[in-house]
């Protein structure tokens, strides 16, 4: 994951780990997903004004495949995480509205990772949850522990 943010800067990266169960174990599969932002931009930017230096939208055969394997029960989408390119890690205003339909969480068990690469290297990572209480994303330490984004 980290070298996949390092190897898409200066664009950010964007991808998902689904938990896949069984009777014998719990499982997690990465997959990096392809960032079409650039794409949607250059054809609409009026609705998509940013390109992916500061911005990604995960293409959409790869979330079909991602939401079918969820529906039929398959899997669970365990954690979504994408880059911030010559930025800190942290749950932005944008990264809100991505991740919320309604007021209502898309993912409510999931955990939001953003990664913070710095001149093509990795920084540092937070992750983030939904907090029912509150209505928003929390920060949670290592430790499980939750702070205000």
């Amino acid at each position: 994951m980290i070298r996949h943010a390092e190897e898409e800067y200066p664009e950010e990266c964007c991808g998902v780990f689904l938990a896949y169960r069984s009777d014998i174990s719990n499982q997690l599969a990465w997959q990096p997903c392809h960032n079409i932002q650039n794409l949607m931009h250059k054809n609409t930017p009026h609705y998509f004004p940013r390109d992916a230096r500061s911005a990604y939208v995960i293409d959409p055969s790869q979330w079909r495949t991602i939401h079918q394997r969820i529906e039929e029960g398959e899997a669970e989408l365990s954690i979504l995480y994408h880059s911030h390119n010559d930025a800190p890690a942290y749950f932005s205003d944008e990264d809100f509205r991505c991740a919320v339909w309604k007021d209502k969480p898309l993912f409510s068990n999931a955990t939001y990772l953003v990664l913070s690469v710095i001149q093509g290297r990795f920084d540092h990572w937070k992750a983030f949850e939904w907090d029912a209480d509150v209505c928003d994303f929390q920060e949670i330490d290592h430790g499980g522990n939750s702070s205000t984004r």
